[in-house]
């Protein structure tokens, strides 16, 4: 309450300028508006029925500038691009499908794409790739570098038709202090294809 009762004082003198200047508005307004209901009133219904008629068509051109005419130009505007990006669309397809046909050396099965992975990662001689039903249990027997395993399992992650399930890291040599071993870990990783 007297955190509340400090604020609303820190905000009066806001409030009083506020107050201020809204009655300075007022003085200068209230007889601007006066003038125009005294000539409102000395108005005769049908000039009443013309102003207001020119009210709406003035309201409805504001908004067609403003609202109605950019959205129309914006339609116009992805109609003339849609067959040019569906044309992209098209020969992208066609490419990658060229691609997909002439790469025949990649490979095919759940075991290849692992082993192919590792290879890349420099991790193949560290590692035994286990089936496990339907998927694959890569271990690590001897401790690796881990930032060589964090990027191989990063890029696992990444490539199509291989999902990692569960990874288990243990630290090499935890219970010495010795700091060549700091960053050698020994690490199993389950695999699954998608």
């Amino acid at each position: 309450m007297k955190a509340l009762r400090q604020r609303m004082a820190s905000l009066q003198p806001f409030i009083v300028r506020a107050h201020r200047v809204r009655l300075r508005l007022g003085a200068k307004v209230d007889p601007i508006r006066q003038q125009l209901s005294a000539r409102w009133r000395a108005l005769s219904p049908r000039e009443h029925r013309q102003t207001g008629l020119m009210l709406a068509v003035l309201t409805g051109a504001l908004l067609w500038l403003l609202l109605i005419k950019p959205a129309l130009n914006t339609l116009d505007h992805w109609q003339q691009e849609l067959p040019r990006l569906r044309s992209q669309q098209a020969a992208l397809q066609t490419l990658l499908g060229q691609a997909t046909a002439t790469d025949s050396a990649a490979p095919t099965t759940l075991l290849q794409r692992i082993n192919a992975s590792l290879d890349l990662a420099g991790l193949r001689g560290d590692s035994r790739v286990t089936p496990a039903g339907a998927e694959m249990v890569v271990t690590f027997a001897q401790p690796v570098d881990a930032a060589r395993l964090i990027t191989w399992l990063l890029n696992t992650s990444t490539t199509p038709g291989m999902t990692v399930q569960q990874v288990r890291i243990d630290r090499a040599g935890a219970g010495e202090n010795a700091p060549e071993t700091a960053t050698r870990v020994s690490a199993s990783v389950t695999l699954a294809a998608q």
